[in-house]
């Protein structure tokens, strides 16, 4: 037994010892990589420098220069990602003809190429890092690879590929990515809007054929992602939306016309905030405090007496965006409807309101003297609980 304990000891010194053995051996390689790195950015980068001062100012690249880079990147890792990082940096960061010379430099010197080649590896992290990259040479040369890799098994992997080929630009191709996806995607909503939204082409090439793709699950993620492009055309194309009878497309056109401000459909987005569909009604509430328009004041006000609390409290909410004095809300209190009171007064507390009028941090001059004698007159009696 004894002699087993010694042993268990001299094996563990071991392992211990081998562990630190392999620490040293790691920090040291990468403190030697981290060294060469930086002398190869020394000699690297201005080269990369001249090339793109040429290319702006001459419209061509100086042969020698880009002779001596093309014999860098074929033989060395670290000096081709060292390339690489110049190269995509002037490629986020700038506009111009020099950009398109740039990408071909890039396919021509084969960095492309090993890109893709790395879409073979089986870690699913090198395939992402190298989609990830593809996307950011933005080259057409790797459109082929990223659209297989759109199937692959994983998230991030498949995530990675449609951003780059969002960042690549080529519509055509982006759309037919887009067309392999459903609802049963690994990937959420959200990230796939991100995706939309990165697009680098002509963004009108993607949302006109798509906002009305049969998909209904790919339609809404054009349609949201469309909230942010200000084309009032498209807004004409989305607001048709309003009176389908999908749930998920009304909800999605209601938050983008929302997101492009377009006021030309704001009393078909009010008439809404009495749909059959609670979930409609809320965000047709909520998405009324975005146009600054009064005229839906009364449409809201009666939204407060909606049977569901979430349609209450967006339309508590969007009131008090509106009426910043708080002169058409006074009718609210004077009337007996504790419902619509209460949702307001929960709305006033989470926006700091309420303590104005109370006087707490500061003077409720600024509102309707009527409407702050009324509010205060109603959380006397016993007033403003939360709903149950």
């Amino acid at each position: 037994m004894e002699m087993l304990v010694y042993y268990s000891i001299i094996v563990f010194g071991i392992i211990i010892f081998s562990l630190y053995l392999y620490i040293i051996y790691v920090k040291t390689l990468e403190r030697y990589t981290s060294k060469r790195k930086e002398r190869y950015k020394n000699t690297l980068i201005p080269l990369v420098d001249v090339i793109v001062t040429e290319l702006k100012n001459v419209g061509e690249m100086n042969f020698y220069i880009k002779d001596a880079l093309m014999r860098h990147t074929s033989k060395n890792k670290l000096k081709s990602k060292v390339v690489e990082d110049r190269i995509i940096y002037y490629l986020e960061t700038f506009k111009g003809d020099f950009i398109s010379q740039l990408v071909a430099f890039c396919e021509e010197s084969g960095i492309i190429d090993r890109k893709i080649k790395e879409l073979s590896e089986s870690a699913s992290y090198i395939k992402a890092l190298a989609c990830k990259r593809l996307g950011e040479l933005r080259s057409k040369k790797a459109v082929p690879y990223l659209l297989k890799e759109v199937a692959s098994p994983s998230q991030d992997v498949t995530y990675n590929a449609l951003l780059a080929l969002a960042k690549i630009g080529d519509a055509e191709a982006f759309l037919k990515a887009f067309a392999s996806i459903n609802a049963s995607t690994h990937l959420s909503e959200r990230s796939l809007i991100e995706v939309a939204d990165s697009f680098e082409g002509n963004k009108a090439d993607i949302y006109y054929p798509m906002i009305d793709y049969e998909n209904e699950f790919v339609s809404c993620i054009f349609i949201k992602s469309a909230g942010g492009y200000k084309d009032s055309v498209l807004g004409e194309k989305i607001a048709k939306f309003l009176s389908c009878d999908s749930k998920e497309r009304i909800l999605s056109a209601i938050k983008a016309l929302a997101g492009m401000g377009d006021n030309r459909y704001i009393h078909q987005i009010s008439e809404l905030t009495t749909h059959e569909v609670w979930e409609i009604r809320a965000i047709a509430a909520k998405a009324l405090g975005t146009f600054h328009d009064l005229s839906v004041i009364n449409k809201l006000i009666d939204a407060l007496s909606d049977r569901q609390w979430f349609v209450r409290y967006n339309a508590a909410s969007s009131l008090l965006t509106l009426d910043k004095q708080l002169k058409y809300i006074a009718k609210v209190f004077e009337g007996e409807d504790r419902f619509a009171k209460d949702i307001l007064i929960s709305a006033m507390e989470n926006s700091n309101i309420l303590s104005l009028i109370l006087g707490d941090t500061g003077t409720p001059s600024d509102f309707s003297e009527t409407t702050v004698l009324l509010i205060k007159g109603y959380i006397q009696q016993g007033g403003g609980y939360k709903d149950e």
